[in-house]
């Protein structure tokens, strides 16, 4: 399994815990899993990375945030920390050209040779039928 670190891939985190339980009552134990969802968007550095996850171990280490089903249940102990990478095969924003494997795709307007930051723009050019190499102008207006 790859580390976050020696990924080369834009990827989604996930991450859940699982603590223990106890019933101030009788003493039983029970097991409570926690998912507090995945990344909002897709991370592409590794420091992005580490800051959503820094975020959301201070979340679960906060005990008066702990989850129980009433309040005659107390804290007991951490069980498990769960993490998971999901990869995606999408190229990284901002890193060149696209591959050709992308670009030769039928039905594809490859808008990646132009060295600006109106991407977006020229897509709605595009689509409002625009030529795809003549639609610097109508992206502007």
């Amino acid at each position: 399994m790859p580390k976050v670190e020696t990924l080369q891939t834009s990827f989604y985190l996930r991450f859940g815990y699982t603590y223990q339980l106890r019933h101030i009552e009788n003493g039983k134990v029970m097991l409570w899993h926690t998912n507090l969802g995945g990344s909002p968007t897709l991370l592409t550095t590794h420091a992005a990375a580490r800051e959503w996850l820094q975020e959301k171990d201070a979340n679960r280490l906060d005990i008066g945030q702990i989850e129980r089903p009433n309040t005659k249940w107390v804290f007991q102990r951490w069980v498990q920390v769960e993490v998971k990478a999901i990869l995606v095969n999408q190229p990284l924003l901002g890193q060149g050209l696209l591959p050709d494997w992308l670009r030769n795709t039928k039905g594809l307007y490859a808008l990646d040779t132009f060295n600006d930051n109106m991407c977006l723009f020229r897509c709605i050019a595009v689509h409002r039928g625009t030529r795809p190499d003549r639609c610097t102008k109508e992206a502007i207006e």
